[in-house]
C-alpha cells in the first residue's frame, strides 16, 4: 500500500488521538479545584489539559495532568522580588519563574548598576565572618527554590574583573543567597575582606537554576 492510500487512516488516526485528549477551560488553577468554579472535580484522567483563563492569578496558563498531579507546561511569573538585605538603597533583587526554570535579576541603581553595603554601612547586618547575607536562610520562597546549590560571579562594571563570589543555597542548604566578597590581597580574609563601603558599580552574570517545586501560590 503507497503513502497516499495510507494517508487517509493516519488523518483519522490522528483526529481520534486529538479527541482523545480532554481539554479543560477555566479560571484559577487545576491543582485547586476550588478555584475553578467546578470545573475541576479531581476525577479527570492523566493527561487531560487544563487552560486557565487568568493564570490562578500566578501566571500559570496551562496545565497537564500526569501521573495523578497538576503540572504547568506553560507559565511565567513575572517578575517576583523576594525580602532582601544588605543592599545599597534602591537596588533589588528579583526572581522569575518560565516553567521549571527560575532567573535571578539584580539592579535598580543608576544605568542599571547593583550593589551591597558595607560593614561599616548604616543598615549592614552581619550573619558570617567574610560572607554577606542578601537573601535570609528560607528567604527564597517555595515555587522558586533551586534543586542544587550552585554558584556565580558580580563583577566590577569598569574593569569586568570578579569582585564577589555569589552563593545560592538549595532546596538541600536553606534556600538562600550570600555573597563573599574577594579582598585584593588573598592574605585578609574573615571580616577584614568585608568592604567598610559596599561596590555600587556591580554587574551580574546571566543568572538561572532549575526547580522542581509546584508552582507557586503567591507572586
Amino acid at each position: 500500500m503507497s503513502l497516499l492510500q495510507q494517508l487517509p487512516e493516519v488523518i483519522e488516526q490522528i483526529g481520534r488521538d486529538i479527541k482523545a485528549i480532554t481539554v479543560v477551560l477555566g479560571s484559577g488553577r487545576p491543582d485547586k479545584p476550588e478555584t475553578t468554579g467546578g470545573k475541576i472535580t479531581g476525577n479527570e484522567p492523566n493527561g487531560t489539559i487544563y487552560e486557565s483563563s487568568d493564570g490562578g492569578r500566578v501566571g500559570a496558563w496551562k496545565w497537564q495532568k500526569r501521573n495523578g498531579k497538576w503540572v504547568v507546561t506553560d507559565g511565567d511569573t513575572g517578575l517576583f522580588r523576594p525580602e532582601t538585605r544588605n543592599l545599597k538603597p534602591g537596588a533589588y533583587i528579583k526572581l522569575r519563574r518560565q516553567g521549571n526554570f527560575v532567573t535571578c535579576h539584580m539592579g535598580g541603581l543608576s544605568w542599571g548598576l547593583f550593589g551591597y553595603l558595607g560593614k561599616t554601612e548604616k543598615g549592614y547586618s552581619p550573619r558570617q565572618a567574610v560572607r554577606i547575607d542578601v537573601i535570609s536562610q528560607e528567604g527564597i520562597p517555595r515555587g522558586f527554590r533551586a534543586d542544587d546549590s550552585c554558584g556565580f560571579l558580580l563583577f566590577d562594571d569598569d574593569t569586568s574583573r570578579a569582585v564577589a563570589g555569589i552563593y545560592v543555597g538549595g532546596v538541600g542548604d536553606s534556600n538562600f543567597m550570600r555573597f563573599t566578597p574577594y579582598h585584593a590581597d588573598p592574605k585578609v580574609k574573615g571580616n577584614e575582606a568585608i568592604p567598610d563601603i559596599g561596590p555600587k558599580n556591580l554587574r551580574p552574570p546571566a543568572m538561572m537554576w532549575t526547580t522542581s517545586d509546584p508552582w507557586p501560590d503567591r507572586v
